[in-house]
């Protein structure tokens, strides 16, 4: 297993005040919290890992911000599942666009070769950012999963830069369950 960092940022005109972030191992809760309009992310942890759903090491949303300004988070848990929420404030009631960016980090099974995320919200721009750098991962291979005539873009940094991410960038409309994944080999399989 390897922590991943994800930072998403982009614009969209806020039909809650409220973000809501949720870890779960339970598949059933997993798929009602994506169908719900309430959650805006939901992450599933298999049960199998040795670390449970509610540990920050599985999952923690770290930084949300509305037009570049910080936003307080907060984090509740209860037995294999945790829940952040964060207020967007009033800049993000007043019916205008705002630009929504959070980072949070994940634990994903190295072993997997892919991370497939959800687009959960109609939104105008998107930037993910994949960071991958002590994971033993040699290559990393995006797909995106938005219907446009305009193309993402991907950006790698170079071999030499210890630090190794992929950023993936969009500055059009998309629609709700668009998606991008990154699939990787691994250093140990060349």
């Amino acid at each position: 297993m390897f922590v991943a960092t994800l930072r998403w940022e982009y614009r969209v005109t806020p039909a809650s005040s409220t973000m809501r972030f949720a870890c779960v191992s339970d598949p059933g809760e997993y798929r009602d919290l994506t169908r719900d309009q309430a959650t805006t992310s939901a992450w599933y942890f298999d049960q199998s890992a040795p670390i449970a759903a509610a540990s920050r090491e599985a999952f923690e949303l770290v930084q949300l911000t509305v037009n570049g300004k910080a936003r307080t988070i907060r984090r509740t848990e209860r037995k294999d599942a945790q829940l952040y929420t964060a207020s967007l404030g009033t800049t993000a009631l007043n019916g205008e666009p705002v630009v929504v960016a959070y980072t949070y980090r994940v634990l994903v099974q190295r072993h997997g070769h892919v991370l497939y995320l959800d687009l959960p919200r109609p939104s105008k721009g998107l930037n993910v950012q994949f960071n991958y750098g002590d994971a033993g991962i040699r290559r990393v291979t995006t797909l995106d999963f938005i219907a446009s005539a305009e193309s993402t873009r991907v950006e790698h940094t170079p071999d030499s830069v210890p630090t190794r991410s992929v950023d993936i960038g969009f500055d059009w409309w998309f629609f709700p369950r668009s998606s991008v994944a990154f699939v990787w080999v691994l250093e140990d399989e060349i």
